[in-house]
């Protein structure tokens, strides 16, 4: 049988990254806003923009370039990260036959451009559905991860993608980039509740298969014995 491995060490290295993804996110958000602010204020002849104005544009764009090269390397590392966690997670739960999902079928829903994220969601309430089921069977006592954050998370992320193709407006990009925070800033939270989860869950599930195997020995010295 299949040993469990330890995947709290990816879990937490995932929650750390995507937090520091968020953080950059705003700020790219917030000079891609006062960008539009300024840019907004210029005369329609750029020639006639004092130098102030001009200095302004060029200090935004340098932000811009940093913040989006910074929030695209938090995203490469979070993202490896996160791949990493949810495959060894899934395969974890497989281990212990708490869940007949797929590895790889799970990742594969997760990282759908665009749609990645709402796939996602039904994914990871189905593993924190079954990781909750398995806790609970072994006698373990452990925090519990908010459904109805998870709900909330599913709701906010479907604001953030609809919001931008109904109408391409300033105030609806706003609203729409506030909800994708606050639905990153809900899943965050579960996230970490679960990793903590799968820390208790690494202990008794090793208990689990030890107690398997000495009962498959048993099985196998009174079949011998007969």
């Amino acid at each position: 049988m299949e040993k469990l491995l330890d995947n709290s060490v990816r879990g937490n290295r995932a929650v750390f990254w995507m937090k520091v993804m968020l953080v950059m996110a705003v700020v790219l958000f917030g000079v891609l806003m006062a960008m539009g602010s300024v840019m907004g204020g210029l005369p329609k002849n750029l020639n006639e923009a004092t130098a102030s104005q001009a200095s302004t544009v060029l200090y935004l764009l340098l932000g811009f370039f940093v913040a989006c090269g910074l929030f695209l390397l938090s995203l490469a590392i979070q993202g490896c990260y996160w791949v990493a966690w949810m495959y060894r997670s899934v395969t974890n739960l497989r281990i212990l036959g708490s869940t007949k999902i797929s590895p790889l079928l799970a990742v594969i829903l997760s990282i759908i451009p665009y749609l990645g994220m709402i796939a996602h969601f039904f994914v990871f309430r189905e593993m924190v559905t079954k990781m909750e089921a398995k806790l609970k069977e072994l006698n373990v006592e452990h925090p519990q991860v908010s459904m109805s954050q998870l709900s909330a998370f599913c709701l906010l992320i479907i604001m953030s993608v609809v919001g931008p193709l109904v109408n391409d407006g300033q105030i609806t990009m706003a609203i729409s980039g506030v909800a994708g925070a606050v639905a990153m800033i809900c899943y965050i939270i579960a996230l970490s509740v679960y990793v903590k989860q799968e820390k208790l869950l690494l202990t008794a599930g090793q208990e689990e298969i030890f107690r398997r195997k000495v009962d498959e020995e048993i099985k196998k010295r009174e079949a011998g014995i007969s």
